[in-house]
């Protein structure tokens, strides 16, 4: 009886560890390789930027040249005042200017100094507890990555560069030519200032093939460990 015993939480052993296995790879099917998708971070920056605060809110379009999960966003900033927090957002577009927020983007508030800071992304009103999102981009749409602060006494500066146009990434991945500000949260204006520095990084949205076919596998050797 306690030989069977013995057998039993064997096999219920090796049942968990190669199901940890089959988890495991397809935790690398879905997660892939992070990369950059479209940046002017490399472009000549300028050490003065555009505001960001209560009362102004300054936006950067970008496109995305295909189907891409969002892994993090970096902006060449500079705390000027930094009594709230710089608010971070991806939007949609709404005919050519900033739509319905998508995600909230959370990270360390720029310093003083000017440096790159990067972000990630969290659903909607989740800031505080960094509940992670998934934040997939579509093929062919345009985002717009806009910049404020709860607080109008706070300012943060965008930086930017005067070098147009000129920015890398992936093909079909491009960043818009101009800010576009509001002000007391009326209505967006279109500038003919120079554009803000940032970069998208993500990674490729998995094809559903590709996850079945890594599933599979990890069954097989599933199967296999347990037939040994």
């Amino acid at each position: 009886m306690l030989a069977g015993l013995a057998r039993s939480l064997r096999l219920l052993m090796c049942t968990m560890k190669n199901f940890a296995v089959v988890l495991s790879l397809l935790s690398v099917a879905a997660i892939g390789q992070a990369q950059t998708l479209v940046s002017n971070l490399h472009l000549q920056r300028q050490q003065s930027g555009w505001l960001c605060n209560g009362s102004t809110n300054t936006a950067m379009s970008f496109t995305a040249g295909s189907s891409m999960n969002l892994q993090s966003v970096t902006m060449y900033g500079y705390g000027m005042i930094r009594t709230s927090p710089l608010v971070l957002q991806i939007h949609a577009d709404n005919q050519g200017q900033p739509g319905a927020v998508l995600f909230d983007l959370v990270g360390n508030d720029p310093i003083s100094e000017w440096l790159d800071y990067t972000y990630t992304p969290v659903a909607v009103g989740t800031q505080s507890t960094g509940h992670q999102s998934k934040a997939e981009l579509g093929a062919g749409n345009k985002y717009w990555l806009v910049g404020s602060s709860v607080n109008a006494s706070a300012i943060y500066g965008w930086g930017h560069t005067n070098a147009g146009g000129g920015e890398q990434g992936l093909p079909g991945w491009s960043i818009g030519d101009n800010p576009m500000v509001r002000h007391n949260n009326g209505a967006w204006q279109t500038t003919n200032w120079i554009p803000s520095q940032f970069s998208i990084q993500g990674q490729p949205v998995p094809e559903p093939s590709s996850i079945l076919a890594i599933g599979l596998g990890g069954v097989a050797l599933f199967r296999r460990r347990q037939r040994s």
